[in-house]
């Protein structure tokens, strides 16, 4: 966990190299330990977690061709995941947060975003506004704005009122600013 923590600050600092470096020697760690203990949950999400911030890191150094290679590894080791029976919560929404950010539109397929979305959503009962969030997003970026908009609704009505005189929490902030930009995208496809 050090050496991820020291790739982001590296990443955030503008030390790219040194940031690809030590998300490697997170990366390595994490997976040798994963291989002795393969059952060991909090090991696997380690891997998961420091795969995407790799990817990351390639697309912000300009290797594409790597993030692309890593992007379809990821994505091939999350699907046999999220299409498990009872798949983790975790894994959905780390399936999804990586095709709907992904620059390779080759690893978008909507009709398999917006299934994994909804299952994730059915798993919280829909009382969990970052899965709502999730769903929404696939929604937008399939073209279906009018579902996105009235999905990411509901997401933000699941939240806490804002609090007088108190910062916004980070969730709401990311979730009003996704509904913002759905709402911009609607409104830019009914005047065309």
């Amino acid at each position: 966990m050090a050496y991820e923590t020291l790739a982001e600050v590296q990443k955030r600092t503008g030390k790219p190299k040194e940031a690809l470096a030590s998300c490697r020697h997170s990366l390595a760690i994490s997976e040798a330990l994963l291989a002795d203990d393969p059952k060991n949950s909090q090991f696997a999400i380690d891997v998961v977690q420091e795969k995407v911030l790799l990817i990351d890191l390639l697309l912000a150094a300009g290797e594409r061709s790597a993030a692309r290679t890593e992007t379809a590894r990821l994505l091939a080791h999350l699907s046999s995941l999220v299409t498990a029976q009872r798949p983790s919560l975790y894994y959905l929404a780390s399936y999804l947060a990586v095709v709907d950010s992904t620059p390779f539109p080759e690893f978008w397929k909507a009709e398999d975003a917006i299934a994994i979305a909804r299952k994730a959503v059915d798993m919280t009962r829909g009382a969990d506004p970052e899965s709502l969030d999730l769903l929404a997003r696939a929604y937008g970026r399939a073209g279906n704005l009018i579902e996105a908009v009235a999905t990411e609704q509901k997401a933000i009505a699941l939240l806490p009122a804002a609090k007088a005189g108190r910062p916004v929490p980070e969730t709401r902030r990311k979730l009003e600013a996704t509904l913002r930009e759905l709402e911009q995208q609607s409104a830019s496809a009914r005047t065309r």
